[in-house]
């Protein structure tokens, strides 16, 4: 028995609508692509975690400027600092887990020579962008030694 397959909307009343009923063949070609788009999504969570911990670092940036502005003298800076490493080593962490991940998926999913040209590429990101190794060295400082001077 074979089923039906339909393409649908939801509607702001939460309702599904059929919009039009699908073949076999449209069914798998769509399914096919909704695949490959969760695949896709997947891998750019990690970017999200990275864009997500530098906005939350940004925002405290601003916030601890207009606190600082109003009472230079606060009696939490010690709090203050705790926050602002915390909020450091989690965006640090990301952008290296975001790029561990790519390294591990291009490795896996793509051909050694396009693997290959990926790690190239990297590698020359690194030696020609001063953030590149900033980020990289001062995660791996906080990772395995210390916290920056303050």
């Amino acid at each position: 028995m074979e089923e039906n397959y339909y393409l649908q909307v939801l509607t702001d009343k939460n309702e599904f609508i059929n919009i039009k009923e699908l073949s076999q063949e449209e069914y798998l070609k769509f399914n096919q692509a909704s695949n490959f788009m969760y695949k896709l999504d997947m891998k750019l969570f990690f970017f999200r975690m990275v864009d997500y911990d530098f906005i939350e670092l940004k925002n405290f940036e601003k916030e601890y400027n207009v606190r600082i502005n109003i009472n230079p003298l606060s009696e939490d800076i010690q709090v203050e600092i705790f926050e602002f490493f915390r909020l450091l080593h989690n965006y640090l962490s990301s952008v290296n887990l975001f790029l561990n991940q790519y390294h591990a998926n291009v490795k896996r999913d793509y051909a050694e020579e396009l693997f290959d040209e990926f790690d190239e590429l990297r590698r020359t990101l690194y030696a020609e962008h001063l953030s590149y190794k900033i980020i990289y060295e001062l995660r791996n400082e906080m990772h395995h030694s210390k916290l920056p001077s303050v």
